[in-house]
């Protein structure tokens, strides 16, 4: 980007603009005169590589890669600016990713949870590249919003957020409230309270805690998932061409939904976009918007990192624990978040194709017994012992919850730490 043009950016925000708005724009000039574009590029490229490996392995979340990276980030002393790029590209190629196996293998992610269900449904139709291919649209609806809206985050976000603050156990008891009501069974109550207590002890464990969240996720929706496909012992169909189709509604009320996931404690992207589904109701209008919600999630919760210095997401935290989020390293972490985002839907078609032949080769059944052990490998070598009471606890509620139709209901691991933290009720204690 040209001097010239960068000029112009910037003279078009009126001097009520915060001034972090305007230096953030005054970075990227600045940014693109220093000659390290292509380390920047190779790094996002390296993090897009990683990220389509963990969307394809259930289980497998950017964090765990992220933070046990962290060794080699010191050993080798590597530059912030392009680690933070590769975090960038690592955490939204895997939101275009983690679809497939929800879609193919019915074996989601905490963020691709409620996903699973329209997704399987389609791919037992032969539609299958359809519904992952209605999820990547939705992704890039979210970045043209976030992209357009930036400039009204940056002014009304702080402001709206303070004033909210002060009610936020109310806004938390409300959404866990909703995700049990509108399953409206008493099994949703009672896996939404076991969930919530075992994210009580969870925290308490005597392990690392930027590793324990991924034997609760891996218990709650991974590994329920592959046993119950395992036992079904269902091949996946042959599968149709994809629909050329797009639905902008879904597309929207995942940028919202995302916007509610980046900015409230606790809050997921999967109960963000249960609490707006009434709004959506078409199954590929559900899988565009829960493609928006996963993506935004990453762009929003970088712009909340930076405006109220609150990490919402693992790529924030990972930010947040080795530096602060300039506006200089803002405008890195957006534009390598935007460069992955372009390599993504470059490669989707192929990595999808890939994916799918990939599964047929090996056959279902093998490869869910590679995951489940995979997981069960990675939980005893980043958290122990503790850590794998902690896998089988959350699998035994995932089970449950799986059984009962009422997965959401898991996200309460999440929201009832957050409420006792707003209450000054300390989970440490």
């Amino acid at each position: 980007m040209s001097t010239p043009i960068c000029f112009i950016i910037c003279c078009m925000f009126p001097p009520n603009i915060p001034l972090n708005y305007t230096l953030f724009f005054k970075s990227v000039c600045v940014l693109t005169q220093t000659g390290k574009m292509l380390d920047l590029v190779l790094a996002t490229g390296l993090g897009v590589l990683l990220g389509i490996f963990t969307g394809f392995i259930p289980g497998i979340h950017p964090n765990t890669v992220v933070f046990s990276s962290f060794p080699l980030y010191f050993s080798f002393q590597i530059e912030f600016t392009a680690y933070v790029s590769f975090i960038a590209g690592l955490s939204v190629c895997h939101t275009f990713h983690d679809f497939l196996p929800a879609i193919y293998l019915n074996a989601p992610s905490a963020e691709s949870a409620v996903a699973s269900l329209p997704g399987a449904e389609m791919a037992g139709e032969g539609k299958g590249p359809t519904a992952f291919f209605h999820t990547v649209y939705g992704g890039l609806t979210a970045v043209f919003a976030v992209i357009l809206l930036t400039p009204l985050l940056f002014l009304f976000l702080e402001p709206v957020y303070s004033y909210a603050t002060s009610f936020m156990p109310f806004i938390l008891v409300f959404f866990l409230l909703f995700i049990v009501i509108s399953n409206g069974n008493l099994s949703g109550l009672f896996v939404a309270s076991v969930s919530g207590i075992l994210g009580f002890l969870a925290f308490r464990q005597p392990v690392n805690q930027s590793f324990i969240l991924m034997p609760v996720f891996a218990g709650l929706f991974a590994v329920p998932a592959v046993i119950e496909v395992w036992r079904s012992d269902k091949n996946i169909v042959e599968q149709e061409a994809a629909e050329e189709s797009f639905s902008l509604r879904g597309g929207l009320v995942g940028f919202v939904s995302g916007l509610i996931a980046g900015t409230v404690p606790g809050v997921g992207a999967g109960a963000g976009t249960s609490f707006l589904s009434p709004l959506i109701e078409k199954r590929e209008e559900v899988l565009t918007g829960l493609g928006a919600v996963n993506t935004s999630d990453i762009f929003v919760s970088l712009i909340v990192l930076f405006l109220l210095e609150k990490a919402r997401s693992g790529a924030s935290v990972a930010v947040n624990t080795l530096g602060s989020l300039t506006p200089s390293l803002l405008a890195v972490t957006y534009g390598s978040s935007l460069v992955a985002v372009g390599l993504s839907v470059l490669l989707v078609p192929y990595t999808h194709d890939l994916f799918l032949r990939a599964v047929k080769s090996l056959k279902v059944r093998n490869v869910l017994v590679a995951v489940l052990g995979l997981i069960c490998a990675l939980t005893v070598y980043f958290t122990g012992f503790p850590g794998f009471l902690t896998l089988l606890t959350s699998s035994a509620i995932g089970l449950l919850a799986w059984r009962e139709d009422c997965r959401i209901c898991c996200m309460a691991v999440l929201i009832v730490p957050a409420l006792f933290f707003y209450l000054d009720m300390s989970i440490f204690i």
